[in-house]
């Protein structure tokens, strides 16, 4: 048998996914835990918190370790868009622009980057003509994104 790094680690995620996903919310706290003995500060023990956290709605701290993970992984868009859905309840609209457009520096002109921040933009009627930029940009590079031409419609 092949032994892969952080194999151990991986399985007790995956157990504390499995007991979540069948509410049994107790024996995902005990696998959390004995991750946290294991490796306290390990990307895959952070995640397991999050899930456990997110289970419990407790957006406070999922914002909190997402946080905390975009530190050690800055270029993951999946972290970056992670905090910017935390930041529509917790943040302010000029925070989420800042966000996307650092975002959109970072990785490229993506898609649902572009597209949030397009919506940032229509929630204020002074920058209407910086949300149409977005939207015509969307129209032309993904021109079949039913999101966008909705968007775009109103």
């Amino acid at each position: 048998a092949i032994n892969l790094p952080e194999a151990e680690l991986y399985d007790l995620q995956y157990e504390i996914d499995l007991a979540l996903s069948e509410h049994r919310r107790d024996d995902a706290m005990a696998i959390l835990e004995k991750m946290q003995q294991q490796s306290p500060d390990h990307r895959l023990t952070l995640q397991g918190e999050f899930s456990l956290k997110r289970y419990d709605g407790n957006n406070h701290d999922c914002l909190r370790i997402t946080q905390k993970l975009l530190e050690r992984y800055p270029k993951d868009l999946r972290l970056v868009l992670n905090r910017l859905d935390y930041c529509r309840e917790f943040g302010s609209r000029a925070e989420r622009i800042e966000l996307l457009q650092n975002a959109l520096t970072d990785f490229g002109p993506a898609v649902r980057l572009k597209t949030m921040l397009a919506e940032e933009y229509l929630e204020d009627a002074r920058e209407y003509r910086r949300a149409e930029s977005e939207l015509r940009w969307l129209l032309r590079w993904a021109s079949r994104d039913s999101y966008a031409i909705s968007l775009y419609s109103q």
